[in-house]
């Protein structure tokens, strides 16, 4: 009889260790899978080739397209300094159980508040898939004892942890604040405490020691005096709900905009690998981590492809590659499009010298030798006297040609002198456009002083 009751708590105990410490076992663990709650990955760093996370913890999905509510602390470093690289690695589930085969997905801040030591992030490229979310408690209002179940991805367990049940204490309507009766573990902050309908109450930040009555909210209840022993800290998920247009249906102003092209390098009009291509808010030198809408970079064939589910607006493409110099096109976004670039990079010693190629004719057609061609500085006519007040001064060849490389000639209208023997100079106002090439053309016909018409 002994040995048979020993062998029933032995068996007891198992089943207890399978479900206080497995975190992604059985069909019977009922509810455990809650799939909008996910691990954050923040600060990866290389070390001897191997990448190592300088920070992990939890977060919740809080829309079907990949966004995130967690715990500020997570995506700073003790200098408070954002981490380098934020992300989530993808839900388990009973479909895919296994933390090895979980995808990593980029993040950026789109929401912050240090004093409730909330973050709200948002994927930097769009995601194919769609998401189960957590769907927002409906209310706050106590009609009596409120417990919570606290689902987390702490450092000590492989996998996603669900402990159940932890009262609500000390709710605090104006901060939106309370605290649980649970000691949330390492790695939990971000995490989620949902009520017994499901719903996302409150995410995990904390937790505090604490010398002094606690007591029930619906009632005052005395629930015991905890000396020096540590009790969470969340903040409630009605915040949520007041700082983004996020709640029951998340409804987001955004369209589909896909950017394809392909980069090659100025000189040798060879494709480039391995370029950076980015969408940012604004054009700066630095991007931060709020400034960056999405990135990709170029295959080996120097194409590139970037999705983006993204807000109608004005952005800006940003192309950045070691040895060249940074390259910037304004994008309109307006609907769901694709758009379709092909980008030219210089290199950083690269000299942008535009030709100016001058032909001067006859009305016949045949080449006008001797040509004195001047072009002026200040785009008019003022009472120039001297070869300081001309951009550009040169004579045509055999062929009547001018082939000049200025740098400090731009695109624009400009007054234009053109004389030679035999022929009526040239006085008026001619337009500078240059090519893809830097190359811009200008034809000049010049009319013989004896003729006072041309006749066709």
């Amino acid at each position: 009889m002994k040995a048979k009751l020993n062998m029933l708590i032995l068996i007891l105990l198992l089943s207890v260790v399978s479900v206080t410490t497995c975190g992604i076992g059985r069909d019977q663990l009922n509810g455990l899978y809650n799939e909008s709650v996910v691990r954050m990955v923040c600060g990866l760093e290389e070390d001897d080739g191997h990448l190592i996370t300088l920070e992990e913890g939890s977060g919740i999905l809080i829309s079907e397209d990949g966004d995130i509510v967690t715990a500020r602390h997570l995506i700073y470093d003790d200098d408070d300094n954002l981490h380098s690289s934020i992300g989530f690695l993808s839900p388990i589930s009973r479909d895919n159980p296994m933390l090895g085969s979980q995808r990593f997905y980029d993040l950026v801040v789109t929401y912050e508040n240090e004093s409730l030591d909330m973050a709200i992030l948002s994927p930097l490229s769009k995601i194919e898939r769609k998401f189960k979310y957590a769907k927002l408690s409906t209310g706050t209002d106590f009609n009596g004892p409120i417990n919570v179940i606290l689902y987390s991805y702490p450092k000590s367990f492989h996998g996603l942890q669900k402990r159940e049940f932890a009262d609500v204490l000390n709710f605090n309507k104006n901060l939106q604040q309370f605290e649980f009766s649970l000691k949330p573990e390492e790695g939990s902050s971000g995490g989620g405490l949902f009520d017994t309908s499901g719903n996302l109450f409150g995410i995990i930040v904390g937790y505090k020691n604490v010398n002094q009555p606690i007591l029930n909210n619906s009632n005052n209840q005395y629930l015991g005096h905890f000396l020096h022993q540590n009790i969470g800290v969340a903040i409630s998920s009605e915040i949520i709900k007041k700082v983004t247009s996020f709640g029951e249906q998340p409804v987001r102003n955004l369209v589909d905009f896909i950017l394809k092209g392909n980069i090659e390098d100025r000189n040798t009009k060879v494709t480039l690998d391995k370029v950076l291509v980015s969408i940012v808010k604004s054009k700066s030198e630095t991007t931060s981590q709020n400034d960056l809408l999405g990135y990709t970079y170029t295959s080996n064939l120097g194409q590139f492809t970037l999705p983006l589910k993204i807000e109608k607006g004005e952005y800006f493409l940003k192309i950045v590659k070691e040895g060249y110099k940074e390259f910037y096109e304004k994008i309109d976004i307006v609907d769901n499009t694709t758009h379709n670039v092909k980008i030219v990079l210089e290199p950083n010693d690269f000299v942008n010298t535009l030709v100016l190629q001058i032909e001067v004719k006859d009305y016949r057609g045949f080449p006008v030798v001797g040509a004195n061609f001047g072009l002026l500085k200040n785009k008019k006519f003022s009472g120039e006297t001297s070869a300081e007040d001309y951009l550009v001064l040169a004579k045509s060849d055999s062929d009547g040609k001018i082939i000049t490389e200025e740098t400090a000639i731009d695109e624009g209208v400009y007054a234009v002198k053109v004389v030679a023997e035999g022929y009526r100079p040239i006085k008026g106002y001619y337009r500078i456009n240059y090519n893809t090439e830097g190359i811009a053309n200008l034809q000049l016909k010049m009319i013989p002083e004896n003729n006072f018409g041309v006749r066709e």
